[in-house]
């Protein structure tokens, strides 16, 4: 349920923000979000009320509430990680944003139409990759990351923790939050199919 009256993934998005943020403006969140000024100040005024935020003169950053709460919303939906970095040939902008999945039954049917998801969030596409049985996989696209791009297939393996089962979501934008968004928007697509 969500504290912000925001839907889930604008409420997740804007948590991974605080976080990542040192300190953050209301103008800034509201057009990484998507939401007007004067909703996002009624947002950012409840949650420092309950002490989810604590303002700034530069702006607001997460308290250890926050930090609790968002680590539950990571938890709940089964992500891990949130990773920024160049993967080669699966991101094609400038910002990526990657996110580690791990379910508790394996997903198979993932890759169809995530991409048009990402986009409606505000990226401009998302790959997703099993890990199974030691193999990055791309599904209807490559049985084996490995045997396309070896550099990318490394990088991955030695920025997570990789297990059978395992779900990676790239997201690529012109802008690293929208990237995010994109990302989170699969995973919680993901998450409601499971």
């Amino acid at each position: 349920m969500s504290i912000t009256r925001l839907n889930e993934l604008d409420e997740l998005t804007l948590f991974m923000i605080l976080s990542q943020e040192l300190a953050i403006g209301r103008y800034r969140l509201a057009e990484a979000i998507g939401v007007t000024k004067g909703r996002m100040r009624g947002v950012l005024r409840y949650l420092s009320i309950e002490s989810y935020i604590q303002p700034t003169k530069k702006g607001c950053k997460l308290t250890a509430k926050g930090e609790k709460y968002l680590q539950k919303l990571m938890e709940s939906n089964g992500i891990l990680k949130v990773s920024y970095m160049d993967l080669g040939i699966l991101s094609s902008d400038d910002e990526t944003a990657s996110l580690h999945l791990r379910k508790e039954t394996e997903v198979e049917d993932v890759g169809f139409g995530h991409r048009d998801i990402a986009v409606r969030a505000g990226a401009r596409g998302a790959t997703v990759l099993l890990y199974r049985e030691d193999v990055l996989k791309v599904p209807r696209v490559y049985k084996s990351l490995e045997d396309e791009d070896e550099i990318t297939a490394e990088r991955i393996r030695e920025n997570f923790d990789l297990k059978h089962g395992d779900i990676l979501v790239v997201s690529f934008a012109d802008e690293r939050w929208k990237a995010l968004k994109g990302a989170l928007a699969v995973a919680l697509t993901i998450e409601q199919a499971s």
